[in-house]
C-alpha cells in the first residue's frame, strides 16, 4: 500500500498558476462578468436595504432604561447574514479560480442557508434572539425543509441547490471521486494498493468550469432575492438589474452549453 501527497509549497505555486491562467481564460469568454455582477448586487444590496428600514415609521433603534442603544436582533441578523452570503461567494469564487471546485459547495450552501435563515426571522423574528445568544435550539429551528421550504416560490430552487451543495460536501464517495486515482495491482501471492489523492479535481474541461460557475451564479440569484425579500425591499432598479442578470445568465448558459456539446461530437470518432 501507498499514498502520494502534496507538499504546501508545490500548492501554494500550483494555486498561483491556476489562478493565472484561469482567471485569463475567464475575463476572454465573459465568466468573470457575470462574477463581477453578482458580486456588485450583493453588496448594493446592503446600503438599500439600510435605506429602506431608515425611511421606514419605526427606528430600528431602540433605548433601554439605563440609556443603552441598541438594535434590535432581528435587523443584525439579517445584515450579518447580507454581508456572509458577499463573503460565501467570494470564497466559493477564489476557490474556483484556483481549480479547487470542490471546496465551492461548502461556502455555496453556507450563503444559501443564510439567506433562508434570514427570511424565516420575518415570520419567526425569535430566531433572531437565539441567534444573538448562542442558543443550541437555533440548529433545530433553522433545519432545511424549515429555512427552504420546497413548496414555497421564493425557496424552492435553493432547496434544489442546497441539497446539490450538500451532496458535494459530505464525506461520502462523490465527493472524493474527483480528486482520487486508485490502483489495484494483482501479482498473483499479493497485491498492491496505490492511492493519490489530489488538492485540485481531475476534470478540466470547460464543461466542468462553467457547470461549477453556473452553479455559484444562479444560486446567487436565487440569494440575493431572498435576501431582499427578508428586508421588504420594495420594488425598483435593484430587481430589474437582478432580473437582467438572471436572463443574461440563462441566455449565455444556452450559448455556452451549446458551444461546448458541439466541441465533444467533434472529438467523437465518426
Amino acid at each position: 500500500m501507498s499514498i502520494e501527497r502534496t507538499d504546501l509549497l508545490q500548492i501554494l505555486e500550483i494555486d498561483e498558476a491556476n489562478l493565472k491562467g484561469i482567471l485569463a481564460d475567464f475575463r476572454q469568454n465573459g465568466i468573470l462578468k457575470f462574477f463581477e455582477r453578482m458580486l456588485a448586487l450583493l453588496d448594493s444590496l446592503s446600503p438599500l436595504a439600510q435605506e429602506h428600514v431608515i425611511s421606514s415609521s419605526t427606528s430600528p433603534f431602540t433605548r433601554s432604561a439605563d440609556g443603552v442603544v441598541s438594535i434590535p436582533w432581528e435587523l443584525r441578523l439579517r445584515m450579518h447574514m447580507l454581508q456572509s452570503a458577499w463573503n460565501q461567494y467570494a470564497f466559493a469564487i477564489s476557490h474556483l479560480l484556483r481549480a479547487q471546485a470542490s471546496e465551492v459547495h461548502g461556502h455555496v450552501r453556507r450563503a444559501i442557508e443564510g439567506a433562508g435563515i434570514a427570511y424565516l426571522s420575518k415570520s419567526e423574528p425569535d430566531i433572531a434572539e437565539l441567534y444573538g445568544s448562542g442558543d443550541k435550539k437555533l440548529r433545530n429551528r433553522t433545519q432545511t425543509s424549515q429555512i427552504l421550504p420546497q413548496t414555497h416560490p421564493l425557496t424552492a430552487d435553493l432547496n434544489r441547490l442546497v441539497r446539490e451543495a450538500s451532496g458535494q460536501v459530505h464525506n461520502n464517495f462523490r465527493s472524493f471521486a474527483k480528486r482520487l486515482e486508485e490502483e489495484i495491482q494483482d501479482e498473483g501471492a499479493k497485491a498492491h494498493y496505490k492511492l493519490k489523492s489530489h488538492v485540485y479535481e481531475g476534470d478540466d474541461s470547460t464543461k466542468h468550469f462553467w457547470e461549477v460557475s453556473h452553479f455559484i451564479l444562479e444560486s446567487g440569484y436565487y440569494v440575493a432575492r431572498l435576501l431582499a425579500e427578508s428586508f421588504n425591499l420594495p420594488k425598483g432598479d435593484w430587481h430589474k438589474e437582478l432580473e437582467d442578470f438572471k436572463m443574461d445568465l440563462e441566455r449565455y448558459n444556452v450559448w455556452l452549453t451549446n458551444i461546448i456539446e458541439k466541441n465533444e461530437q467533434e472529438k467523437v470518432p465518426g
